[in-house]
């Protein structure tokens, strides 16, 4: 919501400046991110002098000193007067990014100070006019400024801004759905007087019209979806231009200027928070219109549509507007393109309603379609702001381009009699809620400037009469906020609990997750977050899932994109890796996530997905850089991801995992491994295929990746664990070469030497695999090395022999191998 301060006050009088006023709004709840300013209020508007000066063919090319920052700015100036300026003089520039008045013409509009070439010469900035400033009237040359100010000094200092000035300040609002009151500016007016304790000036001028049911009464189907719907049939109307103080209104509300006709309705929705709809009546075709649900294969043109397009589908179940059964809009959130206002329109079909919030939300939702009007209606329009809207609409087309208007009949279908919300309250429950006493009298008062009032009621209670626009007050804790709120949230004591505080012990699987990120943080791996939303073509490069996969689609997505819930942590990080790669070669990066999958039974409930936490991560580029001494940079390979994902075992403390060879997709065949334990498969990782890198625009880069069923490793994580002392006594390492079958792995290797090596075996590592002529076909040579401890000792030869027996004799036996002297 925009809000012009000079509207603002002139609707209420405030005398805090605009600082303590955003202050002001932010802590009762209306939080200003934005304050935007026009004219001579612009910071971009400064004192400048002339440097130098240099006659154009139908122009002047000055030099201007704007201060430190801006010594020397090169503008073009076309203003008739500009001769008059000579070195020295002052002038007043606005320079690129500054919002300035339109000065040209007698309708009001906005530019953006932008940079250009005029005559072949560079012009940063405008020499600005009165007008130009808002300042004053004058458009005949450049104004004059009389001052000593320093050049570079902002305008707003040394100007004097006259009363009724078009120079303004617009806050921009985040207007939260509770405080859908406050889409408007009396509505922003009301909330202001309510904080300051001012009497404002609400009750705009409405015509005497008296808007009642009669002949025009909307036919509305959809009864459940329509509160208020509010008709007058308006003839002798002319589509003339708005006069300058609306179409400025406008123009800072973020509202496009049109004509008299549609300028009136949007005016009477920023004023009053009501929007409205006009109809041809000789476009329409019939007297008066209707509300349904739209049916299988309807379609409209709508206001948003170029002309010439085609019509825009109607989702079945759309909360529709139509003519003689015919569609003609979209309720609440767009019009019809067919039946629209236009330059020869004399005769018009007003609407004003009220529909319910979740049909309106469903509609724009459906249709991509976000307007002003379905901003409000989405949030709740007052269901009594439907006939004032439409007296008011009536009276400002009366007042300016249709004197000799008529209203011939009218029409005001309800639901349901509009009466305002009663509930009682007792002064106690608002202190427990606040822990804060308040008297019957500060309640009354400080409820009153919200419209609220509060009357005595059986039994000693309250009750407080909340008017009809006041959905967001429903129970006696909303009263004691609104309390608060007025009466200042800073009135409420500091006190300290009554009880103590509950001690909070995090669960087992969050402290393990924790500790895992931390882990592979501390191991150099740096943690990525992304989108749970990804497009199913990007999942498909990775090659590791048929096209019929089931998928979980969102049904409005908000990016063409992002369409579907990620089945796997993998492309997301591939996704990252493709758009850093030209710039930041070098990543090593893991995520920690939720995937979805809709074929696997929930732990949620019937038809819900089941969500499964999964552990990600990739390696590509160079690990170890170039020493000093020589050697060259060594980039990721599959041991790097080895390495990986034996430190994510030990953070978990997690032991008897094997990791043997496996083949699946993403990855090269023969640089692919999973994780098992006995029958659990916790995942796979290796070397990412050329051909799927090649998919994500990485040809040519090696990308080492792994994905791991977290939960199931949360499942068998240990919590505890035992710290051995450093042993006293040096270990015997002792190296025994092999040779085995292709098949066998070398996880299998080390499980079996440490099966077998009994207590002395402390350790086991493969260091070397050789290949060559020597190697009996079908097999391949390992090498291991075995670290002996005794702890309490020095080990011995025999020592060592014995456990080399017991090591290599279970080799033997149970894989096969053939161990080499």
């Amino acid at each position: 919501m925009r809000v012009s301060l000079s509207w603002l006050r002139s609707l209420v009088p405030v005398s805090l400046d605009t600082p303590a006023l955003v202050e002001l709004l932010t802590r009762a709840g209306l939080e200003v991110d934005a304050i935007h300013t026009v004219g001579a209020l612009d910071p971009l508007a400064l004192v400048g002098r002339v440097v130098s000066r240099k006659a154009l063919p139908s122009a002047t090319h000055f030099v201007i000193d704007a201060g430190p920052s801006h010594p020397g700015v090169s503008v073009v100036s076309k203003a008739p007067n500009a001769e008059r300026f000579d070195v020295g003089a002052a002038v007043a520039i606005a320079l690129p990014g500054a919002t300035i008045i339109d000065g040209h013409g007698d309708d009001f509009a906005l530019v953006t100070v932008a940079s250009a070439r005029v005559y072949g010469v560079q012009s940063d900035g405008v020499l600005c006019s009165e007008r130009e400033l808002g300042v004053g009237d004058d458009h005949t040359g450049l104004m004059p400024l009389a001052t000593e100010a320093p050049n570079g000094t902002a305008l707003s200092a040394v100007l004097p801004i006259p009363e009724g000035a078009e120079a303004d300040e617009v806050l921009e609002v985040a207007i939260l759905p509770n405080f859908a009151r406050c889409l408007s500016m009396v509505g922003v007016a009301r909330e202001v007087a309510a904080l300051t304790g001012a009497q404002g000036h609400y009750d705009v001028a409405l015509d005497e019209l008296d808007v009642v049911s009669g002949e025009l009464d909307a036919q509305v189907e959809a009864t459940d979806a329509c509160r208020r719907f509010s008709t007058a049939r308006v003839e002798g109307v002319r589509a003339v231009p708005s006069p300058r103080w609306m179409q400025r209104r406008l123009a800072l509300a973020g509202v496009a200027v049109i004509d008299h006709l549609v300028d009136v309705t949007n005016y009477c929705m920023i004023e009053l928070g009501q929007p409205m709809h006009g109809y041809d009546l000789a476009r329409l075709g019939a007297s008066t219109v209707g509300v349904r649900r739209a049916r299988e294969g309807e379609a409209a043109r709508l206001l948003n549509r170029a002309e010439g397009e085609p019509a825009v589908a109607l989702p079945v179940g759309t909360l529709i507007i139509t003519a003689g059964d015919v569609p003609v809009g979209v309720a609440g959130v767009i019009g019809g393109s067919d039946t629209a206002m236009r330059a020869d329109t004399t005769s018009v079909l007003l609407e004003s309603a009220c529909f319910d919030w979740p049909s309106v939300r469903r509609s724009s939702a459906a249709l991509k379609v976000h307007t002003d009007a379905s901003t409000r209606f989405a949030r709740g329009v007052d269901p009594t702001l439907s006939v004032l809207a439409i007296r008011r609409a009536v009276r400002l087309w009366r007042e300016w381009s249709s004197p000799d208007l008529k209203v011939t009949a009218t029409g005001d279908w309800q639901r349901a009699p509009i009466a305002p919300g009663v509930m009682r309250f007792t002064q106690q429950g608002i202190a427990s809620v606040l822990g804060l006493e308040a008297t019957k009298a500060e309640l009354t008062e400080a409820l009153a400037r919200v419209g609220i009032t509060v009357r005595e009621a059986a039994g000693g209670a309250l009750e407080a009469v909340v008017p009809p626009g006041r959905e967001d007050v429903t129970r006696p804790c909303d009263l004691a906020e609104e309390f608060a709120r007025v009466t200042g949230f800073d009135r409420i004591p500091e006190t300290m609990p009554a009880e103590a505080l509950p001690f909070h012990t995090p669960s087992r699987r969050y402290t393990l997750r924790e500790g895992l990120r931390d882990a592979l943080v501390r191991g150099g791996l740096q943690e990525l977050l992304t989108y749970s939303l990804i497009a199913p073509e990007s999942e498909a490069l990775l090659g590791a899932e048929p096209e019929e996969t089931p998928r979980l689609k969102v049904l409005n997505p908000i990016n063409v994109n992002r369409t579907s819930l990620r089945r796997t942590l993998l492309a997301g990080l591939m996704e990252t890796l493709r758009e850093n790669h030209r710039h930041t070669p070098d990543a090593q990066v893991f995520e920690i996530g939720v995937v979805f999958l809709p074929e696997l039974p929930s732990p949620y409930g019937r038809g819900l997905p089941a969500e499964k936490l999964r552990v990600s991560f990739a390696l590509t580029g160079r690990i170890e850089r170039a020493s000093m001494h020589g050697g060259a940079d060594r980039g990721a390979d599959l041991f790097d991801g080895v390495a990986v994902v034996e430190h994510l075992l030990r953070a978990l403390r997690i032991k008897g995992v094997e990791i043997a060879a496996e083949e699946a997709a993403p990855y090269q065949p023969g640089l692919c491994a999973a994780l098992r334990k006995g029958e659990k498969h916790y995942g796979r990782f290796g070397v990412v295929h050329p051909e799927v890198c090649a998919r994500f625009d990485m040809e040519g880069r090696r990308v080492v990746a792994g994905e791991l069923d977290l939960d199931a490793l949360l499942d068998e994580a240990g919590t505890t664990f035992k710290t051995l002392a450093p042993p006293r006594f040096p270990s015997l390492p002792i190296d025994v070469s092999m040779f085995v079958g292709r098949a066998v792995s070398a996880g299998q290797v080390v499980a079996t030497a440490l099966g077998a090596g009994g207590a002395l075996l402390k350790g086991v590592e493969v260091i070397d695999e050789f290949s060559g002529a020597q190697v009996p076909e079908g097999m391949r040579s390992l090498a291991i090395r075995l670290e002996l401890n005794a702890g309490d000792r020095s080990l011995t030869a025999a020592d060592a022999q014995a456990v080399r027996v017991l090591v290599t004799t279970a080799l033997s036996a149970a894989l096969a191998a053939q161990v080499r002297e």
